[in-house]
């Protein structure tokens, strides 16, 4: 008789089993826990980002809040959160099935899409600031050309612009945002940079 493969779990799926699992660390499970939010939160919403406004800043304008927003946590807490969904990202490309079937959007995953060779480093710096670095990445997956005024330039691929955007929603949603840049007025709960470094010694801000 031959033998029959046991389809992997679609991601939904996946992070329920892990969140249910005994043995899955705490650490693991609030991660799998805030991943299957965003997925559920991105079926409901077709892939709109979640967001919420309250409160006001000097100017009567409205604050902006990241959907994780936590006043208790510390920037290097939240670091460590976005590392741990960052590595939860990567486990889910590698054991989790595809997202279809009857009822089911199929939802793109950057981060555990990107090339088994590339690394992340996520980093808080001075208490008010987080920088997250995308390394080891091959530069013709990295970066392509364009023009400018006649002068070639490197930009990042249509790849890592998406990589780019998932890793910085990742990023901002602990974060808050109250700024004014018409009047110079900047109320954070800190700064997000990103940085992309290449194997040929090419780095880039994304």
């Amino acid at each position: 008789m031959p033998a029959t493969t046991k389809p992997r779990p679609n991601r939904i799926q996946f992070l329920q089993n892990l969140i249910d699992h005994p043995r899955t660390s705490p650490e693991e499970r609030a991660a799998a826990e805030r991943a299957l939010a965003r997925v559920r939160a991105a079926e409901a919403a077709a892939g709109d980002s979640a967001e919420r406004q309250g409160g006001a800043r000097p100017n009567g304008l409205p604050m902006w809040y990241g959907e994780k927003y936590d006043r208790k946590l510390t920037v290097t807490e939240i670091a460590a959160l976005i590392r741990q969904d960052i590595k939860l990202a990567r486990k889910l490309a590698a054991k989790a099935g595809p997202d279809d079937g009857p009822g089911t959007v199929k939802l793109p995953n950057p981060i555990g899409d990107a090339p088994a060779g590339v690394k992340f480093s996520v980093r808080s710096r001075h208490g008010n600031a987080i920088d997250i670095t995308v390394q080891n990445t091959d530069p013709a997956w990295a970066w392509t050309t364009k023009d400018h005024n006649g002068h070639p330039v490197k930009v990042p691929t249509e790849t890592m612009r998406t990589l780019a955007v998932e890793l910085k929603t990742l990023g901002n949603a602990y974060n808050f945002d109250g700024s004014d840049i018409t009047t110079d007025y900047f109320h954070r709960n800190y700064y997000l940079s990103l940085r992309i470094e290449s194997t040929d010694g090419y780095w880039g801000n994304a």
